[in-house]
């Protein structure tokens, strides 16, 4: 996808935190703890955590209600770490309303919201989601051009 993140496991738990405060009542993955004593430099040690680390990512973007979420959007695409530390911040100090509530369909869970502050949040983060998911698409689309045509080329010359 051309981004390439480098996160601490304090901006896991930071994650973790910040999505258990944004959907109250949803069960958010664990991660594991952070040792501390002589053993957490060890190589195995690092490599189990990454794979639990790895795990925990994995559950996130793999649940429909947390993979739209600016925390998650923000802790995956933000490449510069100043930027990324004051998404933190302001993610951090965020407050939901207190009034949100949540209507459960077949498909899908409708939130509304009860004030136009709420709602605006609410569609400004769906709207960046969609953004990203473009040009994903966008970048997929290209490459496949790309793909075909030096397939194309190959072929060609065969």
């Amino acid at each position: 996808m051309n981004w390439i993140v480098f996160r601490r496991y304090s901006d896991f738990l930071w994650l973790r935190s910040v999505l258990v405060k944004f959907f109250a009542g949803h069960v958010v993955p664990p991660i594991p703890n952070k040792k501390s004593g002589g053993r957490r430099f060890e190589k195995d040690f690092i490599e189990k955590r990454m794979q639990f680390l790895q795990k925990f990512m994995s559950a996130i973007i793999e649940n429909e209600i947390y993979k739209a979420s600016e925390p998650l959007i923000a802790f995956l695409s933000m490449t510069d770490h100043n930027q990324f530390e004051a998404k933190m911040k302001e993610l951090t100090s965020f407050q939901p309303s207190p009034y949100i509530e949540e209507i459960k369909t077949f498909s899908s869970t409708v939130t509304i919201a009860s004030t136009e502050e709420d709602n605006e949040k609410y569609f400004k983060n769906i709207a960046n989601y969609f953004r990203i998911q473009y040009q994903l698409y966008e970048r997929l689309n290209y490459n496949l051009k790309d793909f075909y045509n030096n397939l194309y080329a190959t072929q060609k010359s065969m």
